[in-house]
């Protein structure tokens, strides 16, 4: 990538920086950038009626139990348009979310996960919590110390373990995990956004730990790795703290989930039969729908912005994982 000069609004002024790309002999992307000033900050258009504000950085992390298998993407806006880079490996996580913090100390950053953030209505009303905030605060405590441990047995699941099972054994299902957590169907172990929709299946249960779509390990390490501590540090949770809209308002870190299924879907990228999310060929089949999709954002939204697809494509195609 060549040097290139970027300029971030901080309140009055906007804070310069001089940066590049470079490519170590792993194949993985490092950033070097060297501060160059501040100057005032430059009068943007007034809003159009209607007109949402948005974040000046989106970064989105594709979750996994495995740290090897943890990849993320950013997007970046620069005066009138959009600058998406290259995935990168999450690497270390307490390195990933400081540099969040960082980015958020001169713009405002939305910080998006594919794991499970929040609980079924139907056991959060039996924790007696009044918020999936309070909830997650009440894990360090002793009453809630084994919560990440997964049962092996029916006779372990309760409220404060109610992950299920451990292992695959005969005899196994779904029936125990009901009854342990006191709930009336499996469906009540469902949040409203994982229930069965006209364009696609319902997904699994938070709680249930079984089959490749089990999302529960996951969501137990994002939650004790990246959430509680980016919390700690003032971040903002969406939908717990605000719509999406009241917090692009907000100076920080707004952690959200994201529904990748939803997306592609949204950008008319959706995986046909016989088709697979798990095959890079179909993944990289998508591109073009994805692109596609995002050029006619600008003229849906009136806002006027571009999108640049980053300063990559010397990048050997196995290089990034679409």
């Amino acid at each position: 990538m060549v040097p290139e000069e970027a300029w971030y609004r901080a309140g009055e002024v906007e804070v310069g920086q001089r940066q590049f790309l470079v490519m170590d002999p792993d194949g993985y992307l490092l950033r070097l950038a060297e501060d160059i000033g501040e100057r005032p900050a430059i009068c943007r258009p007034a809003p159009v009626a209607g007109q949402q504000p948005v974040f000046e950085r989106l970064t989105h992390a594709d979750w996994s139990v495995s740290t090897a298998k943890r990849w993320s993407a950013s997007a970046r806006r620069q005066d009138d348009r959009w600058l998406v880079e290259a995935p990168e490996p999450v690497g270390n996580v307490a390195a990933f979310v400081d540099a969040a913090f960082a980015d958020a100390a001169i713009q405002r950053v939305l910080l998006g996960f594919d794991f499970p953030i929040g609980v079924p209505i139907a056991y959060g009303a039996q924790t007696e919590f009044r918020s999936f905030r309070e909830m997650l605060s009440a894990l360090s405590g002793e009453a809630w110390s084994r919560f990440s441990e997964v049962a092996r047995l029916p006779t372990e699941i309760g409220l404060t373990r109610p992950f299920y099972p451990l292992m695959s054994t005969k005899g196994v299902s779904r029936t125990e995990l009901v009854a342990g957590l006191g709930v009336a169907s499996f469906d009540d172990l469902l949040r409203v956004c994982e229930r069965c929709t006209e364009h696609r299946q319902a997904a699994c249960s938070l709680f249930w730990t079984l089959g490749g779509n089990q999302v529960g390990k996951g969501a137990l390490t994002g939650w004790s790795e990246v959430i509680r501590p980016a919390l700690l540090r003032g971040s903002k949770l969406w939908p717990f703290d605000g719509t999406l809209e009241e917090l692009a308002h907000t100076p920080g870190v707004v952690l959200a989930e994201t529904y990748p299924a939803e997306a592609y879907r949204m950008a008319r990228a959706a995986f046909l039969p016989g088709q697979s999310k798990r095959r890079q060929a179909d993944r990289r089949g998508k591109a073009e729908a994805v692109m596609a999709r995002a050029l006619r954002i600008p003229r849906q939204a009136g806002r006027g912005f571009r999108f640049d697809v980053g300063h990559h494509s010397e990048m050997k195609p196995a290089r990034i994982p679409i």
